[in-house]
């Protein structure tokens, strides 16, 4: 059985795997048929020419036998990106492998912040691709966010409070 530190970051996940296959001889088409995952996918997500998913890369360290983590509660610093408002209700899921995307926080609040898309404020404070981290144990006025509908809010407009945004998370562009 393999071993991996469970806090590393995509690029090292990749750069990993890729020593594996090659010290243990297994191809780009083999692997991609024990995972299931087409062989372009694979093999353009390993090689950086494509963002791999979360699933994608449960299902590669699962196949080469390692875990990238054991639970959500073991390893808080890889969290989902919530996407869609309906998500939340799968938040304390422990199988993280449902998720296409997640991220990596480096805080003390990693076990009370969520991760949303920039695309479910209503306000665009950042730019398309961001992030938003929401820390939901904090109450105070201070970046407040709210639920509007389905969208969030930094303005309350009578919906119940999420938390308070304390970190935006630019993702890398190609």
């Amino acid at each position: 059985m393999n071993d991996i530190d469970t806090s590393i970051s995509l690029n090292e996940f990749k750069n990993r795997v890729c020593s594996i296959i090659k010290d243990d001889g297994i191809s780009i088409s083999e692997l991609a048929r024990i995972t299931g995952i087409k062989q372009p996918t694979l093999h353009k997500g390993l090689l950086g020419e494509r963002e791999l998913t979360f699933s994608n890369a449960a299902s590669i360290s699962k196949a080469l036998g390692f875990e990238i983590f054991k639970t959500k509660k073991q390893n808080f610093n890889i969290v989902p990106v919530i996407k869609n408002l309906n998500q939340l209700k799968l938040i304390n899921e422990s199988d993280l492998s449902i998720w296409d995307e997640y991220a990596t926080l480096d805080m003390e609040f990693k076990e009370s912040c969520i991760v949303v898309d920039q695309g479910l404020l209503e306000q665009r404070i950042a730019p398309k691709q961001s992030l938003l981290v929401i820390n939901t144990k904090d109450f105070g006025e201070k970046n407040a966010i709210y639920f509007c509908g389905n969208k969030l809010s930094l303005v309350f407009e009578g919906g119940s409070r999420l938390g308070s945004l304390i970190e935006i998370i630019f993702r890398g562009t190609k």
